[in-house]
C-alpha cells in the first residue's frame, strides 16, 4: 500500500492530499506511517509532500495553484536578475480569481484573463523544480505600470537597473510587451530612455 501511495505522490508532482489517497482506495492511516518513516512530510493539514520538495515554496505553491503565475520582483528573482529572496511572493492571476486560500506571504496582482498567459516562461527553482513565471520584459512592464508609494520607488529603480545590466535585457521584447500592456509611455518616462521611441515604430 505504501509503495502505491508513493507512486501517486510522484505522479502528482510530489504532493498528495488525504482526499486523493482515499479516492484511490487507500486508508489515510498509511500517510501517517509514511511520515513516520520519513518518506513523506506533512506540509499542512490534509496535504503531504515528498521531502525532496518541501523547502521549495515556489513549486509547492504553484502545484496547489496552477493558475497563479509568478510575476514582478519574484519573476526577476527566479530568472537570476534580482538576488534578493524576500518573504513576500508576487503572483498574477486573472481578475475574479479566488485568492482567499493563498498564504499570507503571497501578494496577488490581477489582470484580464486573456493576458494572463502572455509572455509566460518556465524556469527551474534552486531545487531544480520547474515553475511558471513571466519573462523579464513582462516583469519589468508590470513593475513600471504599477502605482507605488514614494518610499517604494527605490525598489523600482533597483529592478530596472538589474534588468538593463542582465543578459536577459531585450529592447524589442520590452517594447512589444509595453505595447501589449498599454504602458509604453509610462515605461519610457520612468526609465528615461528616449532613444527607444526613435529606434522602434510604435503602432
Amino acid at each position: 500500500m505504501k509503495e502505491e501511495i508513493l507512486k501517486l505522490v510522484k505522479l502528482n508532482n510530489g504532493i498528495i492530499t488525504t482526499s486523493q489517497v482515499e479516492k484511490a482506495g487507500f486508508l489515510r492511516v498509511y500517510l501517517k506511517t509514511l511520515v513516520d518513516d520519513g518518506l513523506l512530510v506533512r506540509e499542512k493539514q490534509g496535504v503531504y509532500a515528498d521531502p525532496g520538495i518541501i523547502n521549495d515554496k515556489f513549486y509547492i505553491f504553484q502545484v496547489k495553484h496552477p493558475n497563479a503565475i509568478f510575476s514582478y520582483e519574484t519573476a526577476l528573482y527566479l530568472q537570476g536578475i534580482d538576488s534578493d529572496k524576500t518573504e513576500m511572493i508576487d503572483v498574477t492571476v486573472y481578475t475574479g480569481y479566488n485568492t482567499h486560500r493563498f498564504p499570507k506571504n503571497i501578494r496577488s496582482h490581477y489582470i484580464k484573463k486573456e493576458l494572463l498567459d502572455y509572455d509566460v516562461i518556465e524556469v527551474k527553482t534552486e531545487y531544480g523544480n520547474v515553475v511558471k513565471c513571466y519573462n523579464a520584459a513582462r516583469a519589468i512592464c508590470d513593475i513600471v505600470k504599477t502605482e507605488y508609494k514614494d518610499d517604494e520607488y527605490e525598489n523600482v529603480t533597483k529592478a530596472l537597473n538589474n534588468y538593463f545590466r542582465s543578459d536577459l535585457y531585450n529592447e524589442k521584447s520590452l517594447i512589444s510587451c509595453a505595447n501589449k500592456l498599454n504602458c509604453y509611455k509610462k515605461l519610457n518616462y520612468t526609465i528615461g530612455v528616449n532613444y527607444l521611441a526613435n529606434k522602434f515604430t510604435i503602432n
